[in-house]
């Protein structure tokens, strides 16, 4: 397992970079649902986030498990980390809405940080994270306990379930991704690669064939779905994870309902509110905080098997 350091500025810049790209991410995939269904729109956007990092890693040069076991964590991370969670996504945001989808995913970092510190060696609760992640998670609370209160329906329920097991999913990835040893772009584009194979063939028995062409603004989202949140994004995603751990990182995802919520507000014409405003003054003190509890490099050699 790689060791992890206290984040530089730049690590705190791609940090709020890939939740910007993340936030947006909930309303592309609304605006696809809308012609090509929940499925094809998470099948499209593995396959296009893996096409787009196909020509920089055959540049780079592949980088495969020399091993069974190898094989089998990078299998079973692609499922956890693109498979499962994009259907459960993509799925639920049929009966909730973009903004909503996106401020479901701020339960990320209280995951992370619990499973974290029972999983690791040196990504360990202190007092600041905890506080950081408290203030960071009350801000998500303030805006998805108003939601619920506001209009609650059984399918809407079942649905924010699906999206905050989706979370589940991604911090159980990333626990894993601690463990494995390779450029972030062999690694993102093996993973999607396998992704892709999965949801191809899973969308293809559950929905036939593609619906057809679909229109200019679809395709405009799903380019943008799969080149950015999918590909770049998540490349993003395994590097911060090497470098500053889980539970930091996941703290980021309380970004991910501030820009979904801008984003669905500039593309979908939802309300920005004075408690949305409060609640990103909590999320932005809780990354203080976090940061500023975050410990310095502790050396660790064990590396997983195999993954080289």
């Amino acid at each position: 397992m790689n060791s992890i350091s206290k984040p530089t500025s730049i690590d705190i810049f791609l940090l709020v970079l890939v939740a910007m790209i993340w936030g947006s991410a909930f309303t592309s995939m609304k605006i696809s649902i809308v012609e090509i269904g929940s499925w094809w729109t998470a099948t499209g956007r593995v396959v296009i986030g893996f096409l787009a990092l196909l020509p920089f890693c055959l540049r780079q040069g592949f980088q495969f498990p020399n091993n069974f076991h190898g094989w089998l964590m990078i299998a079973v991370i692609s499922l956890l980390n693109t498979v499962l969670p994009f259907l459960l996504i993509a799925w639920g945001l049929r009966y909730v809405g973009a903004g909503v989808g996106a401020l479901l995913m701020g339960i990320g970092p209280l995951i992370a940080l619990l499973l974290s510190h029972f999983l690791t060696d040196d990504d360990r609760i202190n007092l600041l994270k905890a506080f950081g992640v408290l203030f960071g998670f009350s801000g998500v609370v303030l805006i998805v306990g108003r939601d619920a209160v506001a209009g609650f329906h059984l399918e809407n329920l079942i649905a924010q379930m699906a999206i905050l097991f989706s979370t589940v999913c991604y911090v159980s990835a990333g626990l894993m991704v601690r463990k494995i040893n390779m450029r972030p772009i062999p690694f993102t584009t093996l993973m999607l690669g396998n992704g892709s194979i999965a949801l191809i063939i899973f969308t293809f028995l559950i929905e036939g064939s593609f619906p057809g062409m679909p229109s200019q603004n679809v395709m405009l989202a799903m380019l943008w779905l799969g080149v950015f949140p999918t590909g770049l994004a998540f490349m993003i995603r395994y590097y911060l994870i090497q470098r500053i751990g889980v539970s930091l990182f996941a703290l980021g995802i309380n970004l991910v309902p501030v820009f979904g919520i801008v984003t669905a507000a500039i593309i979908l014409d939802e309300a920005i509110e004075l408690y949305m405003l409060i609640a990103l003054c909590c999320v932005l003190f809780g990354l203080v905080l976090a940061r500023k509890g975050s410990t310095g490099k502790i050396p660790t050699d064990r590396r997983i098997a195999g993954v080289n």
